[in-house]
């Protein structure tokens, strides 16, 4: 365990550290152990890890987020992801480590350390860190811990848990996650926007043109049987509301998702074209790749489309 220690510094190398975003404590820390390594070879517990050893477990400087904040939002616009999760990014960063980054909690929660692996990729193509450096710093960031959850519900539970919802709004929500397989986030995304000129339509089906960047996730549709278009309109409620609402129903909607696509599957559409009804699209898609996967899950979708209305 560390002893905190109060050391005199003078005041303007003190505020010029600040202006630059060094962290003074790591950065003394740092500096210490290094001077301590070759001029004091008798002091062994720092001695015998030897200086290069030495260095590789230190934490190098990392620039405070709050000098780096207006150019790290801009670098987030730039790469084309939704605003939504860049606000989400900025947010997490802005109260999570506001000056300092290098003294990083246990209790980390999964967007803390997605924000920080950000910032860090950040820092890297603004040449502010090196790889080696990004790579050891990466080490100390926890990893998402997370079983697999192979949980899908069976027809009956779906049906079970459809009935018991008595609001109208909420009802339709559950169709159009069930009948979709999207996200809750997209479709709530979808809900908020609703823009009827985005809508494709056909006899059988529609798909609302929604082309969301999230991270790694994107989707470029949102799949729904025709029947369902007269009962969209824009409706703004948050996120949880929707999962809150459906889960006191006896399923969580995050498993319509794996019951949509455990139906397509059963129904002998090709996992790929699975893959990209439900928006489990790859990082980068080609031109000519997209309008193939396009074509096939029209294509599909409207093969099992009456049968799967008609399950609710």
């Amino acid at each position: 365990m560390k002893k905190i220690v109060t050391l005199s510094i003078d005041e303007t190398l003190k505020n010029r550290a600040k202006e630059l975003g060094i962290n003074l404590s790591g950065f003394l820390e740092r500096k210490l152990q290094e001077y301590i390594a070759i001029n004091d070879p008798e002091l062994e517990s720092i001695n015998r890890l030897g200086v290069a050893q030495l260095n590789m477990h230190t934490i190098p400087h990392i620039p405070a987020f709050n000098t780096q904040k207006k150019d790290y939002e801009k670098w987030l616009i730039s790469r084309k992801l939704d605003s939504g999760y860049i606000k989400d990014l900025v947010n997490t960063l802005t109260k999570f480590i506001p000056e300092d980054i290098t003294q990083l909690p246990e209790d980390m929660n999964e967007m803390n350390g997605i924000g920080v692996r950000s910032y860090i990729q950040y820092l890297v193509q603004k040449s502010l860190l090196t790889d080696e450096e990004a790579n050891g710093f990466r080490k100390k960031i926890p990893l998402r811990q997370s079983k697999a959850d192979n949980f899908i519900p069976s027809n009956e539970e779906v049906i079970n848990a459809y009935n018991k919802i008595s609001d109208k709004r909420f009802k339709i929500i559950f169709k159009l996650l069930a009948f979709s397989g999207a996200r809750i986030t997209e479709l709530h995304m979808m809900l908020k926007e609703y823009d009827p000129t985005k809508l494709i339509t056909n006899e059988k089906f529609a798909k609302y043109q929604l082309f969301y960047n999230r991270g790694h996730k994107k989707s470029f549709y949102i799949y729904i049987p025709k029947e369902l278009i007269p009962e969209l309109h824009k409706f703004y409620t948050h996120v949880n509301t929707i999962t809150n609402k459906i889960s006191q129903a006896g399923l969580n909607p995050k498993y319509l998702r794996k019951w949509f696509y455990n139906y397509l599957i059963y129904n002998n559409v090709p996992e790929g074209v699975a893959d990209f009804i439900e928006g489990r699209a790859p990082e980068s898609v080609g031109s000519m790749h997209y309008l193939s996967k396009a074509k096939q899950g029209d294509h599909w979708y409207e093969q099992i489309v009456d049968a799967l209305s008609h399950t609710l």
